[in-house]
């Protein structure tokens, strides 16, 4: 069952010139990590994210199957998070977050904005070893 579009968070947040992909996805898992969501799956250019899961609940599933699955908070369909990579042209990338109006939707944008102000400041921003190369 598809969610109705009124009830779906579709926000595309410019990257800014000089980010990369690899600069965008890690500040795209960072900010995921900081609202408690974890990575579910994973693409050159995208990826998803979901509620609750952390690795010490996998390794516990692991060691003591019975007891882990009645500790496990019940997870809702439609509680994740997509986002994608899209290029803008000489623009530089975009990403396209798709996600429930909810809190950790929210959130998640809100981590992921305040992520990539900080990296277009550093890559606008030489660091010490760029400096001093810059200088001689």
């Amino acid at each position: 069952m598809t969610m109705p579009s009124n009830s779906l968070l579709n926000i595309r947040l410019p990257c800014g010139r000089g980010v990369d992909d690899e600069l965008a996805m890690r500040a795209c898992s960072e900010a995921a990590a900081e609202v408690g969501l974890t990575l579910g799956a994973r693409t050159p250019t995208s990826l998803v994210f979901l509620p609750g899961a952390k690795v010490t609940r996998s390794l516990l599933r692991c060691m003591a199957p019975g007891l882990a699955q009645a500790l496990e908070p019940a997870t809702r369909a439609g509680a994740g998070v997509a986002a994608e990579l899209l290029s803008r042209g000489g623009d530089g990338l975009a990403i396209s977050i798709m996600s429930p109006k909810e809190a950790s939707g929210e959130a998640f944008v809100s981590a992921l904005r305040a992520r990539l102000q900080r990296a277009k400041f550093e890559v606008a921003t030489p660091t010490g070893a760029e400096a001093a190369s810059q200088d001689q």
